[in-house]
């Protein structure tokens, strides 16, 4: 069976909502908030332990999550192999051990 109609052939635009996960976030975001004081209330009677992990929890809805970043070394970062350090006194004597 042959495709009919025009063929998307860019995809969907960058950027561009997912209606139904707009909508999802809507309606969880109307029960949170239509909620709240219970939600706060079963917070503050948990442990300090359960409390942490369910408020964390919530922050990853809040804060965006940060993309791994890969860090190269540096090489030959230092100029110099090899690093004196000379502890001098208040007296300006060279202490010793």
């Amino acid at each position: 069976m042959a495709f009919k109609g025009v063929a998307n052939t860019n995809g969907r635009p960058k950027g561009s909502l997912n209606k139904i996960s707009s909508e999802v976030k809507a309606t969880i975001s109307d029960i949170i908030a239509d909620n709240t004081d219970q939600l706060n209330e079963r917070l503050q009677r948990l442990d300090d332990d359960a409390f942490i992990k369910h408020y964390t929890n919530l922050l990853k809805f809040l804060v965006p999550m940060q993309k791994a970043v890969e860090v190269k070394p540096v090489k030959d970062a230092f100029p110099h192999s090899h690093v004196e350090i000379e502890i001098i006194g208040r007296d300006g004597k060279e202490k010793s051990d």
